[in-house]
């Protein structure tokens, strides 16, 4: 199966997710599809159609090591079918305390 576009999915209440999800998509130089928020109130009933073909990226912010909830709840609605992932987790900062850059 070839692949011919590159789908974004993510889930980023600050958009930090997001931009990253969206730089990984770049990297491959592929075609992107129309991106999938699924941050937004209405994501948690809207229903999302099945993807197909594509590369997939999806992302979610980690909180206390775990990603939120509701963002597990809403990627689990999605669906998919010869379409093979990179899943993506994005740490915050909690942890440098003053380090630059995030060189101990």
């Amino acid at each position: 199966m070839p692949i011919e576009l590159v789908r974004t999915i993510f889930f980023s209440p600050t958009r930090t997710t997001a931009r990253i999800v969206e730089a990984i998509a770049r990297g491959t130089q592929l075609p992107a599809a129309e991106p999938l928020d699924l941050t937004p109130p209405e994501m948690g009933t809207r229903r999302l159609a099945e993807m197909r073909d594509a590369l997939a990226i999806i992302g979610a912010p980690v909180y206390g090591g775990r990603i939120a909830a509701e963002a597990a709840r809403r990627m689990r609605r999605l669906r998919a079918r010869e379409t093979p992932a990179g899943i993506v987790v994005v740490y915050g900062n909690r942890g440098l305390r003053g380090c630059a850059a995030g060189v101990a």
